[in-house]
């Protein structure tokens, strides 16, 4: 009896496998070396995929550019909004405002630098799709601020100044590790070298204080 010989479909999760395959291979190498500064050869390469699944699955290097970026914002915006339509006092979410933002961008740590390689050129790879997850993020610390004045907890302030106080010193910190730790060890930082834990609680110990109606007597 002839057998009849059959090829293995291929399983459904090779193609998701490659999919995250290049957008953590793109993630790594955009956050070090910038849009500009990767090939879609070196992208593939690194997922150790055909180039042409790039194409495949997102139009080009800039669709992986803005898939990669919105990977992390999409859940941020999700997270944060929530937080700010919770009934919780306003310092309260204030502070888990600023401990949800850190969770994200540890998860997403080439976040950070790709964010900041963006705005220093201008923002010119934000398209549409992107600034309503940034908006997303400003409306929820928005909302918490504007409770607490009307609560009369916070004095009256600019809550996007505010906004920029806040994500703008985490950004800072999480991408100058690197530069901190290389001086450590080269013995030249000025200063023991904060841990992030320390930062953070730093971070909300100030912007409380700084918002609170009435500041705390010492």
């Amino acid at each position: 009896m002839a057998s009849t010989t059959r090829s293995k479909p291929r399983p459904a999760r090779d193609s998701e496998a490659t999919r995250q395959a290049l957008l953590d291979a793109g993630a790594a190498l955009f956050a070090e070396h910038g849009f500009d500064g990767v090939s879609v050869d070196e992208i593939a390469r690194r997922a150790r995929v055909n180039k042409a699944m790039i194409s495949y699955h997102f139009g080009g290097k800039e669709g992986l550019y803005g898939a990669i970026l919105a990977a992390a914002a999409v859940p941020a915006a999700e997270r944060l909004r929530e937080l700010a339509a919770a009934d919780i006092p306003p310092v309260e979410a204030l502070t888990r405002y600023v401990e949800t933002f850190v969770e994200l961008t540890e998860k997403n740590p080439h976040f950070p630098p790709m964010i900041l390689r963006e705005l220093m050129g201008g923002g010119r790879l934000f398209d549409e799709a992107f600034f309503p997850h940034v908006l997303a993020i400003f409306g929820s610390i928005r909302m918490i601020i504007a409770r607490g004045i009307a609560l009369k907890v916070f004095r009256p302030v600019d809550p996007l100044v505010t906004h920029l106080s806040v994500v703008g010193s985490l950004l800072f910190f999480l991408v100058t590790e690197g530069v901190r730790e290389r001086m450590e060890k080269k013995g030249i930082l000025p200063a023991p070298r904060p841990l992030p834990k320390d930062f953070v609680a730093h971070l909300k110990d100030v912007t409380i204080r700084g918002l609170l109606a009435e500041p705390p007597r010492n």
